[in-house]
């Protein structure tokens, strides 16, 4: 009788043994396979449509654990850079929709964010797409943190900022340089700038929901973002 009631506990023991050492994208992978296995909503754009233009999937685990998102590459986010830094993105902005503490613009080039997917001023069909936007359709909000995990390295991120409606896998450059992909100075006509070039790597977002509502210090972002992580795959594991 001991046995049997020992042998749960063992068993328990040696998944989490090996959680603990599997790679980043084999966790990923697991996290995956156990959100397939439960009905998805998938994400209702303003036009009536239910396709990510960019070829990302999105899917979400059971009880909100976390939203992932499987990105066929990760685009670059320049916004909230200084001047010379953003002058290769014709797209990129001054401003972030996430302010700092102090309400001033976060830095691509410093802080590791991603963008959530918001609406399309120029578009037709923009008022439609503000009363219900994607990132809350998903329960997401900005300051939300995440595990972004490509190849073997895996890098935390906030929400910082917003974009297209139809894309999800876009990333400051600081998340860029810390998943091992530097822009500044691959542009070799101007090598102050971030050359605006996407990792061409499949990427995975593993979002946590209500996780964070407010600017964080990149040390703060690391060490929840871990903590986060460390909870979700102890959770998963059972």
């Amino acid at each position: 009788m001991r046995v049997r009631r020992r042998a749960p506990l063992i068993a328990a023991a040696l998944l989490a043994c090996e959680v603990a050492k599997a790679e980043p994208r084999e966790d990923v992978t697991r996290l995956i396979d156990k959100a397939r296995q439960s009905h998805q909503q998938p994400v209702k754009f303003s036009d009536g449509s239910a396709r990510w233009v960019d070829g990302s999937t999105v899917l979400r685990l059971q009880a909100g654990r976390a939203v992932i998102v499987m990105a066929r590459h990760l685009a670059l986010d320049t916004d909230g850079a200084s001047p010379e830094v953003r002058r290769c993105d014709r797209d990129a902005k001054k401003g972030t929709a996430l302010p700092d503490r102090h309400g001033n613009n976060i830095d691509s080039n410093t802080t590791p964010y991603y963008v959530l997917p918001w609406c399309d001023p120029e578009s037709n069909s923009y008022a439609i797409c503000k009363k219900n936007p994607p990132y809350r359709q998903l329960g997401l909000q900005l300051g939300d943190l995440a595990a972004v995990v490509t190849g073997d390295k895996i890098a935390y991120a906030i929400a910082g900022d917003t974009g297209p409606e139809k894309k999800f896998g876009e990333g400051s450059i600081q998340l860029h340089r810390r998943l091992g992909h530097e822009v500044i100075g691959a542009n070799p006509n101007d090598t102050q700038c971030a050359a605006n070039v996407s990792l061409a790597q499949e990427t995975y977002l593993v979002i946590f929901p209500k996780s964070n509502h407010k600017w964080l210090s990149n040390k703060e972002i690391d060490d929840a973002g871990a903590a986060l992580w460390k909870m979700l795959l102890e959770a998963e594991a059972r």
